[in-house]
């Protein structure tokens, strides 16, 4: 018996659903969601695409796990691409996590709720101002 049940709790969607240990039980890999070349998109509307391509490729019960980096991306992310990246064809192994990278460089920083600064919003964001005190 294969003791691979998701003890690991995510907010991410995980392998296996409800129900037995899929047909294959770690049979062959599957080919990657052909959503994963969607950079540029909105992240949640690629990722809900990828989960359910991800899923008709499993044969009907998800077989990978999806992480989100970051763990809770907004409204306003972008999707930036995939771990492993994405290439016509790619296999990945059933049971495997596949990471899908948003984009929220608009979005407040979760930790400080300040909103990003680039090269034209002035701050202090950048690596040089620190330590060049007068």
């Amino acid at each position: 018996m294969s003791g691979t049940a998701g003890s690991e709790s995510t907010d991410e969607t995980t392998t296996g659903g409800s129900g037995g240990g899929g047909g294959a039980g770690g049979g062959s890999p599957v080919v990657l969601s052909t959503a994963a070349q969607q950079d540029g998109n909105n992240f949640l509307e690629v990722r809900a695409l990828f989960v359910a391509e991800m899923t008709q490729a499993c044969g009907g019960t998800l077989c990978v796990t999806v992480v989100s980096s970051p763990s809770e991306p907004g409204d306003t992310c972008t999707y930036a691409g995939s771990d492993p990246p994405w290439s016509e064809g790619l296999l990945v192994e059933r049971e495997s996590v596949v990471v899908l990278i948003a984009d929220c460089d608009g979005d407040p920083d979760p930790e400080t709720g300040e909103e990003p600064m680039d090269d034209e919003g002035g701050g202090t964001t950048s690596e040089e101002d620190s330590g060049t005190a007068p």
